[in-house]
């Protein structure tokens, strides 16, 4: 696992690590999981490469009141730019994220948001 994943288990999505029985990989307990119904496998967990990831990464911010804009740029010469912005309506470019290419988008989602909680 990557640090920026790990930092967005932690930071972004309230997670805390638990450890399973035998020879399971660890896991992520979201909240009080005793009974292990919201849990996530540490091996499983790859927001800032896996889309579908990210966008629960997202979904969490909007719960905790910021919003994401994906912008994408073009200009004459070709050149294409991306700007994901996530804000609190304090500020705009708080944590803001550059990337080049749409493959890029679940890093800088989770780029994006830990800028933004670090505030």
């Amino acid at each position: 696992m990557s640090d920026i994943d790990r930092e967005i288990a932690e930071k972004v999505m309230g997670w805390s690590s638990g450890e399973t029985e035998g020879s399971r990989p660890d896991i992520w307990l979201e909240g009080i999981a005793a009974n292990g119904a919201n849990i996530m496998m540490k091996d499983e967990w790859n927001p800032s490469a896996d889309i579908a990831q990210a966008f629960q990464v997202v979904e969490r911010m909007r719960e905790d009141g910021y919003d994401y804009t994906i912008t994408k740029n073009h200009d004459d010469a070709g050149y294409t730019e991306f700007w994901i912005q996530c804000t609190n309506g304090k500020t705009l470019n708080y944590g803001a994220a550059h990337f080049m290419d749409e493959s890029e988008i679940p890093g800088a989602i989770c780029e994006g948001a830990l800028k933004a909680k670090e505030g």
